[in-house]
């Protein structure tokens, strides 16, 4: 469902946990994102460094496949050309979760993998079996 458009007409989408089944982990997540662009002139001259064009694909986007999200946009041939925002501007949460939490075995990106159904409950605990990390446990 659309909420309403970015400039050059891509809509913006609720970006929403595929999997909405009750589970035993909850991770609060960040505000959904935008694919950003750079935004040329028709001179090559940039306009803005990194304009929202495009809802970001899916939950904790980690910035990959700009190039291909950029390509559907039509910008007109008067207005110039999208290419893709510096690299730390698309996909910053999603790469965090993956890069910078300190856990051992990343259980910030396991549980997200749990809350989207992409693997069981069981698998999570034996994950953290593995760590010896009993239950209500945390370790920084």
């Amino acid at each position: 469902m659309a909420v309403g458009r970015f400039p050059f007409g891509q809509p913006v989408r609720r970006v929403i946990q595929a999997d909405r089944t009750p589970k035993r982990v909850f991770v609060l997540g960040v505000y959904a994102s935008a694919v950003h662009a750079r935004w040329c002139d028709v001179r090559g001259r940039q306009l803005v460094k990194a304009l929202g064009v495009a809802s970001e694909p899916h939950l904790f986007w980690r910035g990959d496949g700009v190039k291909d999200i950029l390509a559907v946009i039509d910008v007109p041939p008067t207005a110039g050309w999208l290419e893709p925002a510096p690299r730390d501007l698309n996909g910053p949460s999603g790469r965090s979760i993956d890069e910078d939490n300190i856990d051992p075995g990343n259980a910030a990106r396991y549980m997200l993998k749990v809350a989207n159904g992409d693997i069981s409950e069981e698998t999570f605990a034996g994950w953290l079996r593995s760590l010896s990390l009993g239950k209500g446990t945390t370790r920084c």
